[in-house]
């Protein structure tokens, strides 16, 4: 059996879904529990220097807690040194979409290492992302409910539930922004760029 090769993954992160570039092989899944597994298994076929992503207000998260889970290695950049690195690529990064591609080659040109969540900070950030797949499961439930509804009172009582889990996916969504902003691990430093012409 031959060695397997070293490879450095692209993921470029939605809400919904995972743009993801392994050398010149580009794929697209869910940004959900389904997607990540698939794409860990996928991932399994490689030996992996790094998988790299842009932090995207917590829609990240979940996949860098299922990656981290399964020892695959993470990096979680801030996107700023991405747009900076594709300016100076001739980029337009206001106009130009960051995608996989462009991640993976700013992962190699920068030698960006992967990153290690401490376990107390992993665990609430895994069960921050649980909990808000189950708000995002419940509203989609409650919202079908609504639909179906006949008796005003019953439709009151769908339309006040409704209104507290969208503020609790709110909330949930500001505490995973949170918590990555004031991780060490996600935490990149712009020095790092001083060192690459142009920028």
């Amino acid at each position: 059996m031959g060695t397997k090769r070293e490879v450095v993954v692209g993921v470029d992160v939605s809400k919904d879904s995972l743009d993801v570039v392994v050398r010149d092989r580009h794929f697209v899944l869910s940004n959900d529990a389904e997607g990540h597994e698939k794409l860990v298994r996928r991932l399994r076929r490689y030996s992996v220097r790094v998988v790299i992503m842009e932090a995207t207000g917590g829609y990240e998260a979940g996949l860098a807690v299922a990656l981290s889970e399964h020892d695959l290695p993470v990096a979680v950049v801030n996107p700023r040194q991405v747009r900076y690195f594709a300016k100076s690529k001739g980029h337009l990064a206001k106009t130009d979409k960051i995608d996989a591609r462009l991640l993976a080659e700013f992962a190699e040109r920068m030698d960006v290492k992967p990153q290690v969540l401490p376990d107390a900070e992993q665990v609430y950030l895994r069960e921050l992302v649980d909990r808000r797949r189950s708000v995002n499961w419940m509203l989609v439930d409650e919202k079908n409910r609504l639909s179906k509804a006949r008796h005003e009172k019953i439709r009151v009582r769908i339309r006040d539930s409704i209104t507290k889990l969208e503020v609790e996916l709110i909330e949930l969504e500001a505490d995973i922004d949170k918590t990555i902003k004031g991780s060490a691990v996600y935490s990149e430093k712009a020095e790092l760029l001083q060192s690459v012409p142009g920028v």
